[in-house]
């Protein structure tokens, strides 16, 4: 079984999407534990499916889902975690869509996007056409290059924002907590860069910025981790930002609240896992078009414990300590 360590060295080597939150990867075959790698939250509704709405437009679904939904959408679960003597019980998903708008860079550095993407489909038209593309940046001292794998050369959020030309409205304690670098335990901040074009002969346009970061050293028993999504165009906006989650029967109900923490306005979800069983929370939050999630896992298990770290309850109680007010 993956301790959380070895999974956050697994996350650097995955070719696809970054598993921080939601959202949608596990490579084929590899047999991971589902609920770390999609930040999982709550359990078993009785409803099928419910749906509703939370405030600035947020909109949110809720459906029951098989194991073997679950395992032919992500390739593989940890049955020795999942397993019962009935077999692997169901999970529920709950779904987040958060409204965006166009955030509109400076020219400088809209162009410098322009210039990395036009960089890649060049190289890209040697071997096929292509209309769309999507790649991983990093950052080598204000100069950007464009990279297949994930790396963690953005080592804050400033320098995502330098990169940018704009200001990220997350919480001042977030801030510090991804800047700090604790000895043993990295903090890790990747961007991904999502282009399309219009048609065959056009060059492939900036379509929207995801930035993801983990905070491997934050709780002695848990993690955070999150997602910023920013729309570049307008099809990116109307899509919004997407953020998943699953949880296994045996880790809990359902529980969503709205609360104000720290000056932000925020959806909150979370489940509350049986004795043994691992917790996940989360919160989503737009402001200025952008779409944020910040979401904390729990453990369950007393081995993965990291003694020199800070304990918390809950997993709840992780995501709250990063909207709270710095002192």
């Amino acid at each position: 079984m993956l301790e959380r360590n070895e999974l956050a060295r697994a996350l650097t080597e995955l070719p696809d999407d970054l598993l921080l939150e939601t959202e949608r990867t596990a490579r084929s075959g590899k047999v991971i534990k589902f609920r770390r790698l999609i930040a999982a939250a709550a359990a078993i509704a009785l409803l099928a499916v419910t749906a509703g709405a939370v405030s600035a437009g947020i909109t949110w679904s809720q459906s029951r889902k098989t194991a073997e939904e679950v395992i032919q959408r992500f390739g593989a679960i940890y049955e020795d975690y999942y397993q019962t003597p009935d077999g692997i019980l169901d999970f529920e998903k709950l779904e987040f869509n958060l409204p965006l708008e166009v955030v509109e860079l400076p020219e400088e550095n809209m162009a410098r996007l322009e210039g990395l993407v036009r960089t890649r489909w060049n190289l890209s038209q040697q071997t096929e056409e292509v209309q769309e593309l999507d790649f991983y940046l990093q950052n080598y001292k204000g100069h950007y290059i464009s990279a297949e794998m994930p790396h963690n050369s953005f080592g804050t959020l400033t320098d995502v924002e330098d990169m940018l030309g704009i200001t990220l409205d997350v919480p001042d304690t977030l801030r510090q907590a991804i800047q700090a670098d604790p000895e043993g335990h990295d903090n890790m901040v990747w961007v991904r860069l999502y282009a399309g074009a219009r048609d065959a002969q056009s060059v492939p346009e900036p379509a929207k910025i995801e930035i993801r970061f983990q905070l491997t050293g934050y709780a002695g028993n848990g993690q955070a981790t999150g997602t910023i999504t920013v729309a570049l165009s307008e099809e990116a906006a109307r899509e919004g930002m997407l953020v998943e989650s699953y949880s296994y029967e045996k880790e809990g109900p359902f529980w969503q609240e709205e609360q104000t923490v720290g000056g932000y306005a925020v959806n909150l979800y979370g489940n509350d896992p049986e004795e043994g069983f691992d917790g996940s929370a989360g919160a989503v939050y737009a402001s200025g078009g952008i779409g944020y999630h910040i979401s904390g896992s729990w453990s369950g298990n007393m081995s993965s414990y990291l003694w020199d770290l800070p304990f918390y309850d809950n997993a709840k109680e992780i995501v709250l300590s990063l909207l709270v007010e710095a002192e």
